[in-house]
């Protein structure tokens, strides 16, 4: 006959098993986009951003990958704020006019100021490895490449969003004489389903273990009652 601590031991391991068998399902099962490179919603990213003068030219280069492909990415928008925190340059690179467009029309819009050089600016899809497969449909990384007439400015903001509007930002100081480090600014970033399961996997196994660490001093305290 089983007592009571031997039950609860057999239903935590249940409970285990069920944990790690749904995680995995969501993992695996998530369905991708564009095929081949089969990632579920995955949120652009930065890979790196530096600023830097270039034949009389402030040049900021952004380079981001999305595992979806770069034609999944939906804008790269550029600002610059002066030391009262208003906009002095707002340029945004546009691959859709909108988020409904099934076909990529590239385009670079001035919103705010007049630095931005046209002939100086450019977009470049590029391969990333290791997240380049070799059957994958698309380029998943995208180099963008903002010049600049000469001007001052304090901060430098970066905006990318997908198809899905999922979001990976940065701020940072402008200043051709600072490497930018490429940092998520914390705000409306979509996890992809992938590593939310992993993250609840984690959770629950923490939990089990302090169960399972519980009912091991439950029982030293029995047996020294006896």
């Amino acid at each position: 006959m089983r007592t009571g601590v031997e039950s609860r031991r057999g239903f935590i391991k249940r409970i285990f098993v069920f944990l790690i068998i749904t995680s995995l399902a969501f993992v695996y099962i998530a369905p991708g986009t564009n095929g081949d490179i089969g990632v579920s919603n995955d949120p652009p990213s930065w890979v790196d951003i530096f600023v830097d003068d270039h034949n009389g030219m402030i040049m900021v280069h952004v380079s981001l990958k999305d595992l979806n492909g770069w034609n999944d990415i939906y804008n790269v928008t550029l600002v610059v704020l002066d030391g009262h925190g208003d906009e002095i340059c707002n340029i945004t690179y546009k691959q859709y006019n909108s988020l409904d467009s099934t076909i990529a029309v590239i385009d670079w819009v001035e919103n705010v100021g007049s630095y931005w050089n046209e002939d100086e600016s450019y977009y470049e899809p590029v391969d990333i490895a290791p997240w380049n497969p070799d059957n994958a449909i698309d380029s998943v990384g995208l180099n963008v490449t903002f010049a600049l007439y000469p001007f001052s400015g304090e901060v430098i903001k970066i905006d990318a969003y997908d198809m899905r509007e999922a979001r990976c930002g940065y701020q940072g100081p402008f200043s051709a004489d600072y490497e930018i480090a490429p940092v998520w600014d914390g705000e409306d970033v979509v996890i992809p389903i992938g590593i939310s399961a992993i993250c609840a996997l984690i959770g629950a196994l923490f939990i089990v273990m302090k169960r399972m660490k519980s009912n091991k001093m439950a029982r030293l305290i029995e047996r020294g009652g006896k």
